[in-house]
């Protein structure tokens, strides 16, 4: 029978029918058709593995874990949280519609196409398939041709043990696809690579029918130097070559480690791949092979390119006289020192894994960098790149934010503004528009606001000192381990709640908060200076210093900030706290005039406004009056003390 448009037009019609009579929507109906999936699982899992082992010569333990165990978790899960996820939930409404409720019902769309790949044909078939069940709706699956045992029998089994009345299974290649997609669905769930993704995509968009698309990705993997080599390594194959022999979208595709350490890290997989697989993989019974001869040749022409061929270091073993044979695999990997992007990115989904030798520590972008050059005194190197990016990260962004900074304005400052222009005949205030140049962003910023940028940008940048690169500097300078930095980085956080304690119970006392801030931040300042080795020699206990420097002053700094927000009373910030409190009152108070007064006459409306400027005034004045009693007032040793301790203990 051939399946084409009409047939798809008349599967899908038939299933929307079968929705529409609210059949699918029932938890009942939803509970017994998982629970039919589970069924299935358990009585048919030798087919499953059979199947399996026939398209992709898949080991029974494999399937069993990656394939059967994992949707048998997702079924679980549904039957566990299924009723929760159908409970309406209440939501909040507005006091202009009391004394009424509203909830927020869950509704399944309707029928729905799961169009799924064919490295896991059953996983990547039935997990969505069982998501579109349990949300209450008609599913049509089209599982993958290339995969044709799988299809077959993913066919058979939904047929015996499912609703046909709304699940169906359409087996088919492109033409089968195509008519599908011609049909308007509710939704569509595809699974594959980025080419046909656009086609679905595109013939989804003439319906405006919702998409998902999982079109696979890049999983490099980062290798630092300190790390257990044995463990490291089975971890790499097992990610690699022990999922489906690389034909996975999470499986690992090239390495990045540092130049010295790959040597050992190649070694190190020499050994573990032949304790998984023995010394002749290709004899192995726990290697998945590829899945057919398109993708073996594909791959094969990425290993015979010049620019790869001459660097493998490992492997190149092939038997394609037994690519379809039972229990065999194409065994042709290498670990290269340089291998082209492109290539990188193409050979996905398959047995093939490169290393891009770089610097493990800090962004890896800068570890496949290959610099080394001085400045005066300072070495731009693999080893010292990543923090040096790090830091020009920081200040790229903080000058961004300086400069795309606008402050805000409320509608009563607008309007008193252009009174008093009125009066005085000066020329209006510059608009407060985006910045076009450092000269407009910086008159644009208040004081406060300055004050906010520098504290903010100073604890980012201690903060990055201290925890993103203390490694790489003192493994550079003083060739600490791991564990001496930890250490390092414990005491210095052993500090936090002693200081914290000794600023807000004595300190603040006896100094005013403008004071403490600015002589936190000189603190700061000598911290981050005498990190630096630019003059004297640098020693270890120029650098513990400078460190416990940086972070108590910076924790002090953080202190004061944070207070000054909490207390609406902080000299840096309490403009602008008066100022969006204003804000947001006096938008109340438009709002609900213009509520009540839709039909006034224009007389009334001034009249309106007069009045509620007046009582904004008053509100204002009432809020500063307030705001200097409380800087008057000094807080109690005791209270402080609670509100500190509260801070560190209950506020994350």
């Amino acid at each position: 029978m051939v399946f084409d448009g009409e047939a798809a037009s008349s599967l899908v019609k038939e299933l929307r029918v079968s929705f529409s009579s609210g059949k699918t929507r029932s938890y009942e109906w939803r509970i017994s058709q998982v629970k039919a999936l589970l069924k299935m699982m358990a009585e048919r899992e030798d087919e499953i593995v059979d199947a399996l082992r026939s398209d992709l010569a898949k080991p029974p333990l494999e399937t069993v874990v990656y394939e059967i165990g994992m949707f048998k978790n997702s079924c679980e899960l549904v039957l566990r949280e299924l009723k929760q996820w159908m409970t309406p939930e209440k939501a909040k409404t507005s006091i202009t519609t009391f004394p009424s409720s509203a909830e927020i019902i869950p509704e399944p769309l309707g029928v729905v196409l799961v169009i799924s790949a064919w490295n896991y044909p059953f996983l990547l078939s039935l997990d969505p398939v069982v998501g579109a069940i349990a949300a209450g709706n008609a599913v049509v699956l089209k599982p993958s041709e290339i995969a044709p045992a799988s299809s077959s029998l993913l066919a058979k089994l939904l047929g015996e043990y499912l609703d046909n009345s709304s699940i169906r299974v359409v087996e088919g290649a492109v033409d089968e696809t195509t008519a599908l997609l011609q049909q308007k669905w509710d939704k569509i769930f595809y699974t594959g690579n980025g080419k046909v993704g656009r086609i679905v995509m595109a013939a989804a968009a003439k319906h405006l029918t919702p998409v998902v698309l999982e079109l696979g990705g890049k999983s490099p993997t980062v290798v630092d130097s300190n790390v257990n080599l044995e463990v490291a390594a089975r971890r790499i194959i097992s990610g690699k070559w022990g999922c489906n022999n690389g034909q996975a979208c999470i499986s690992p595709d090239y390495l990045i480690t540092t130049k010295e350490f790959a040597p050992k890290l190649v070694d190190a997989l020499k050994t573990e791949l032949e304790n998984c697989f023995g010394k002749n993989p290709i004899e192995s019974n726990d290697l998945s092979r590829i899945v057919n001869s398109n993708h073996f040749a594909r791959l094969l022409k990425f290993l015979d390119d010049d620019k790869v061929s001459g660097k493998i270091v490992y492997g190149g073993e092939k038997d394609e006289s037994k690519l379809f044979g039972s229990a065999r695999a194409v065994n042709r990997r290498y670990i290269s020192d340089c291998v082209p992007l492109k290539i990188r990115i193409q050979a996905s989904a398959g047995f093939v894994s490169a290393s891009a030798l770089g610097m493990a520590c800090g962004p890896a972008l800068a570890g496949l960098l290959q610099t080394n050059f001085k400045i005066y005194n300072v070495t731009f190197n693999q080893d010292t790149l990543p923090g040096w990016v790090m830091t020009i990260a920081w200040l790229i962004y903080s000058i961004w934010l300086w400069i795309s900074f606008v402050e805000p304005s409320s509608e009563f400052e607008e309007d008193r503004k252009t009174d008093k222009s009125q009066k005085s005949n000066a020329a209006p205030e510059e608009s407060r528009q985006p910045a076009t140049s450092i000269g407009s962003a910086y008159r644009l910023l208040t004081p406060s606001v300055k004050v906010q940028l520098l504290i903010y940008f100073m604890l980012k940048y201690v903060m990055e000192i201290l925890l993103a690169e203390s490694s790489v500097i003192t493994t550079y300078y003083f060739k600490w381990s791991t564990g001496t930095v930890a250490i390092f980085l414990a005491g210095l956080g052993l500090t936090d709640l002693p200081i914290n304690i000794i600023v807000g119970s004595y300190v603040s006392n006896w100094f005013d908060d403008r004071q403490i801030l600015l002589a936190s931040e000189i603190m700061v300042l000598i911290g981050i200076v005498s990190a630096f080795h630019v003059i004297i020699p640098y020693s270890e206990l120029q650098y513990i210093c400078s460190g416990l420097l940086m972070f108590v002053s910076a924790e002090v700094l953080e202190g004061v900030y944070m207070q000054g927000h909490q207390q609406d009373n902080g000299w840096a910030c309490g403009y602008y706290v008066m100022k969006n409190m204003f804000d947001i009152i006096d938008a109340c108070i438009v709002e609900r005039f213009n509520e009540i007064f839709t039909d006034t006459s224009s007389y009334e409306k001034e009249s309106i406004d007069h009045i509620r400027q007046l009582w904004a005034q008053f509100f204002l004045q009432k809020v500063e009056e307030q705001e200097n009693q409380e800087k008057k007032d000094l807080m109690t040793k005791q209270k402080r003390l609670k509100k500190l301790i509260y801070r560190y203990i209950f506020v994350p």
